[in-house]
């Protein structure tokens, strides 16, 4: 997964709208791009199996409900240490945390997903 589609991801779920879905113009001017950026990449991640869409609304599937959960728990664990022990700023720590999970190898991603997890008990 790239950084890219899952900032696109983690974006559609926050706009859910009680589950009617995130309508595209407001994902465009919540993450800053195109409405042009928004529908191809909507495409790409309907292509993927992570989004449907209904007219101008994005639905995560449930692989990507799935998948979306499971980065959100790496990216609060990495971003959490980055604000407590490197002093990062929430709102930066919360984007550099993105760009970490997003570099690892599945491998790598489990593991810390299974750590991050026994973390947080």
């Amino acid at each position: 997964m790239t950084e890219s589609e899952l900032k696109y991801l983690i974006t559609a779920n926050g706009l859910s709208d009680g589950g009617n879905g995130a309508r595209m113009a407001t994902m465009a001017e919540k993450l800053k791009v195109s409405k042009v950026s928004v529908c191809r990449a909507v495409e790409r991640l309907v292509a993927s199996g992570y989004l449907c869409q209904n007219g101008k609304r994005v639905l995560l599937t449930e692989k990507g409900i799935n998948e979306v959960g499971d980065y959100l728990v790496i990216i609060d664990f990495i971003g959490d240490k980055l604000q407590r022990h490197c002093h990062t700023p929430k709102e930066r720590a919360f984007d550099e945390a993105i760009g970490a999970a997003c570099a690892l190898g599945e491998e790598s991603r489990k593991g810390v997903l299974l750590f991050a997890r026994a973390d947080k008990v």
